[in-house]
């Protein structure tokens, strides 16, 4: 058995901790407003230190009628 070299390497340093959102977004829509919103408020209340990230997702897939964004 061996090991896997990883790739990319790792960070050199650990990512900022924080309240983190992914999601697509397409099409950005009343749900995702109110998820947005109530994310930041649950921060506020919780972890007002922390950032609130928003990620953005791909399935890195071509469109079809399966996953058509």
């Amino acid at each position: 058995m061996y090991e896997l070299q990883m790739f990319p390497a790792p960070p050199s340093e650990s990512p900022v901790s924080g309240v983190v959102i992914l999601g697509r977004f397409q099409p950005f829509h009343k749900g995702h407003e109110f998820m947005l919103e109530f994310a930041e408020r649950w921060r506020q209340s919780n972890h007002p230190e922390l950032p609130l990230i928003i990620a953005i997702g791909s399935s890195n897939r071509p469109e079809s009628l399966r996953n058509p964004w």
